[in-house]
């Protein structure tokens, strides 16, 4: 081969790996710039997604709130208390009882992301009072024979410990009936 020709080879072999490391670095380049864009993408949607969850919390706590002042709440857990010491009250507080169920329905039936509704009393090892349960039927009323006793569950406890009126957020739990 001659001079001339291994002279071109050679530089055409240089052009060459020339190329493959613009090419390299063009990828790495464009890659991390990918990368960069990726991971801020994430994070706006991370802040996103973390103040529409502040916002759902926000929106059910002020629908504890409303609970918390609805006449028929306040009046029913006023008739219980009173009923406690005189026992001509019972068909009072089952009336007011009755209109509690109906609101929690209704507002069961206005916020689909509510699986239940409940009043917890102290007495009797914290016993439910009412329960609405969304279930694969629509929105019902837990008969009385199946309210159950919530108050060795530690969200239970923790509210229980707080002064009246003190709202408690307790973390997220799996859903036990009966114990199970």
């Amino acid at each position: 081969m001659s001079l001339r020709r291994r002279l071109l080879f050679t530089v055409a072999l240089l052009a060459l790996l020339a190329t493959a490391v613009y090419t390299v670095q063009v990828y790495r380049m464009e890659r991390d710039k990918l990368s960069e864009r990726y991971v801020g993408a994430m994070n706006l949607a991370g802040v996103a997604e973390i103040r529409s969850i502040q916002g759902q919390i926000g929106r059910h706590i002020a629908t504890v709130r409303i609970v918390e002042k609805m006449s028929t709440v306040r009046r029913y857990l006023e008739e219980r208390e009173s009923a406690e010491s005189d026992s001509q009250q019972n068909d009072r507080v089952t009336y007011w009882e009755r209109l509690v169920a109906e609101d929690f329905r209704a507002l069961m039936a206005a916020s689909p992301e509510f699986l239940q509704l409940r009043i917890i009393g102290a007495a009797d090892g914290g016993r439910e009072l009412v329960r609405i349960n969304r279930t694969k039927n629509g929105v019902e009323t837990v008969p009385k024979s199946e309210l159950q006793q919530k108050g060795k569950r530690n969200y239970y406890i923790e509210a229980a410990s707080q002064p009246r009126g003190a709202l408690t957020i307790s973390p997220l739990g799996l859903n036990r009936e009966h114990g199970a």
